[in-house]
């Protein structure tokens, strides 16, 4: 049985049903057979639209795999540290840190050490922040 679709895959452009093609998790059986078979009639081999989806997936798993594994430089890790209570307050102030990117960024986009670093950096320099603000309160009367 076939499935029509809106706009219908015929009538859609070049891109798009590469798209399609590409993502195949992303559509049913029946459209990516409506759309390779137009494919075809434009030009686009079976083999071209099978290198393409390779490529395109090995693409995905390297920069996967890079995100994974970006990690801060010694010189972000103590700049983290060493202002994480302003960061904290800019980020309670105006909702966007001045890094640009918030914890659950990292980690919904990929950055799993990058994440971590930060979580720990931060965790670490508050706490430091806060026992030094003790000890001078304490020690300043």
């Amino acid at each position: 049985m076939r499935t029509e679709y809106n706009p219908p895959i015929k009538e859609r452009d070049t891109k798009e049903l590469l798209s399609i093609v590409e993502n195949t998790n992303d559509w049913k059986e029946d459209a990516l057979a409506q759309a390779r078979k137009e494919l075809v009639a434009r030009g686009y081999s079976i083999q071209n639209q099978e290198n393409r989806a390779k490529s395109k997936k090995r693409y995905i798993r390297k920069t996967t795999s890079i995100k994974a594994n970006a990690t801060y430089s010694t010189k972000e890790l103590l700049a983290l540290y060493f202002f994480a209570p302003f960061i904290l307050l800019v980020y309670w102030a105006l909702g966007s840190t001045p890094t640009g990117d918030t914890f659950l960024e990292l980690k919904d986009n990929g950055y799993n050490k990058k994440w971590k670093q930060r979580l720990l950096m931060t965790t670490l320099g508050n706490l430091s922040w806060f026992l030094l603000l003790i000890l001078v309160l304490e020690y300043a009367y």
